[in-house]
C-alpha cells in the first residue's frame, strides 16, 4: 500500500503560490477570478494567515 503524502502548511503556501504565478497571474487577477482580496492573497502565500482561520 501506497501511503499519500501530505504537504506541510509552508509546502502547500508555496506551492499555491507557483501555480498562480505559473498561470501568469498576479494577486489582483486571482481575487478578481476566485474572490479574496490581494492583501489576503498575500498573507496566504506569505505564511501570516491560514485559509479557514478567523483573526
Amino acid at each position: 500500500m501506497k501511503l499519500l503524502r501530505i504537504p506541510s502548511s509552508g509546502q502547500l503556501l508555496k506551492m499555491l503560490a507557483r501555480a498562480r504565478q505559473r498561470a501568469g497571474l498576479t494577486r489582483a487577477q486571482l481575487e478578481r477570478r476566485v474572490g479574496p482580496s490581494q492583501e489576503l492573497v498575500a498573507r496566504y502565500e506569505q505564511g501570516e494567515r491560514q485559509p479557514g482561520r478567523k483573526e
